[in-house]
């Protein structure tokens, strides 16, 4: 009379725009009326949470109950305004989470916890079924009582921590049937000797002076110094001039003050606050680093504690090494760069330049409603005089209008690599656009049409990509 065994379960880290599927099997299921209940916990770090919902499952034809979670998690992931974890009042923070309101008080009391662009999920298993004419239930282990039977990740008893991407379905089966951490899709994005930011523009990438731009990285698998794959110490960035000399470089702490964590300070040895299911944000761009005179590229590259002997000292580089080649701006006035950022499958953002064509064309449109100019206020029903508001009575008043502006940018010539980065820009649920000199005012785009032009050079194929994109300007209004 109980659970007795479990056969799809999720991996730790899971897009949460894909299937997020549990199945279970009790040797019960062949009992009059028999129903899988099943409670879902969404956002809970520790076990005995307040459950999100109950669900009650029939059994398939095999006896076994097969839930999705996914369309149930979704509705928790919310990330921030792009720009709010780069400029304005937090523009100081070297790394933020998704999402995250600020200001941030550390350590966070209980059950008020920054999940940000990632949801912890997992489900609790029971049945139900007629007992001498009663329905009755079950906590999964034979007992009369609510589910109690805890199903969480495939590893250890952790929650399916559930990242906002969505991944191709071949690597989403793979993700699936993975039978380990390891061998899973978010495998190499561990931050365990040379993991992977949640970037696909590679590990090398051009940026202009001024801009914009972050690493995201999955932040924390295990709670303390010593285990695998712990939380990120911090960044290391080193400056180098045109000939490959050094110029200078920082370490720049993961910890609460710099707005990630779990760390309080840069000598931590214990963690005091669990920040283990956040995508964090390290803000890399020329715009926050502001480097040395003379740079002509910089790295980025992630360290983790080593041990958990107290100290400030940089412990084992856990990633790897991101180079960022500064570029010069378009001399061409007429052509200002556009630099589009964009959600990518991964849950992470990347951020490309548009410097070769800048096309816009704005059109407004209005509703309107139509007004009598019957006069209902006053003695006489029409104007007797042409003075007064008359003029304003009578025909379509707007009552609201829509500013859309509509523009064409286009790339330079592209490897196949950036190319396959880029074909995600249409793809993306959330993509802005830095247009000019307006460096902390990204405009939300909808990018509506994509086009790419071939060339062969020698045994080089190049390609150039342009992007039809539009932004609108409600204005709601009133004319009487």
């Amino acid at each position: 009379m109980s659970i007795t065994a479990t056969y799809s379960i999720p991996q730790l880290w899971t897009p949460a725009y894909n299937p997020i599927i549990y199945s279970f099997k009790s040797d019960q299921s062949a009992q009059p009326d028999f129903s899988y209940v099943i409670d879902i916990y969404v956002a809970s770090i520790t076990f005995g949470a307040t459950q999100t919902l109950r669900l009650y499952q029939k059994p398939n034809p095999s006896g076994v109950g097969i839930v999705d979670v996914s369309n149930i998690v979704q509705s928790y992931i919310s990330l921030s305004n792009f720009y709010g974890t780069e400029t304005g009042a937090t523009g100081g923070l070297a790394y933020a989470p998704y999402g995250n309101p600020f200001p941030v008080t550390y350590p966070l009391a209980a059950g008020n916890y920054p999940w940000n662009a990632v949801a912890g999920v997992y489900i609790v298993v029971g049945e139900q079924y007629q007992v001498g004419g009663v329905l009755t239930m079950y906590d999964g282990f034979g007992n009369p009582g609510d589910p109690a039977y805890d199903i969480f990740s495939k590893y250890a008893s952790e929650p399916v921590r559930c990242v906002p991407g969505a991944i191709p379905y071949p690597e989403s089966v793979s993700n699936i049937t993975a039978a380990s951490i390891a061998s899973s899709f978010y495998g190499p994005y561990i931050m365990d000797g040379d993991g992977l930011f949640l970037s696909r523009l590679g590990t090398t990438q051009s940026i202009m002076t001024n801009q914009h731009h972050s690493l995201s990285f999955l932040n924390q698998w295990d709670l303390g110094p010593g285990s695998y794959a712990y939380s990120v110490q911090g960044m290391e960035v080193i400056y180098y001039n045109s000939a490959g000399g050094v110029i200078s470089s920082t370490f720049v702490y993961n910890n609460t003050v710099a707005g990630g964590g779990p760390q309080t300070a840069n000598n931590y040895t214990a963690v005091t606050f669990n920040l283990k299911y956040s995508i964090l944000q390290f803000n890399c761009g020329t715009r926050f680093l502001n480097p040395p005179a003379n740079t002509a590229y910089y790295t980025v590259q992630a360290y983790r504690k080593s041990s958990a002997t107290t100290s400030t000292t940089p412990g084992t580089a856990c990633s790897a090494l991101y180079r960022f080649n500064i570029v010069s701006r378009p001399c061409n006035d007429l052509y200002p760069p556009v630099r589009v950022a964009w959600l990518n499958d991964l849950g992470g953002r990347d951020y490309y330049n548009f410097t070769m064509l800048y096309e816009k064309s704005t059109t407004s449109d209005y509703d309107t409603w139509f007004q009598t100019s019957v006069n209902w206020d006053g003695q006489f029903a029409y104007p007797t005089t042409q003075n007064g508001d008359w003029w304003l009575r009578g025909g379509p008043k707007t009552f609201n209008k829509v500013v859309t502006t509509k523009f064409i940018i286009q790339t330079d010539w592209l490897l196949q690599a950036e190319v396959d980065a880029l074909g995600q820009i249409p793809e993306s649920s959330q993509v802005w656009a830095y247009i000019g000199q307006s460096v902390d005012q990204p405009q939300s785009i909808q990018v509506t049409n994509i086009d790419y032009t071939y060339s062969n050079v020698g045994q080089q194929k190049l390609v150039q990509a342009t992007l039809e994109c539009q932004y609108s300007k409600p204005q709601p209004k009133q004319n009487m």
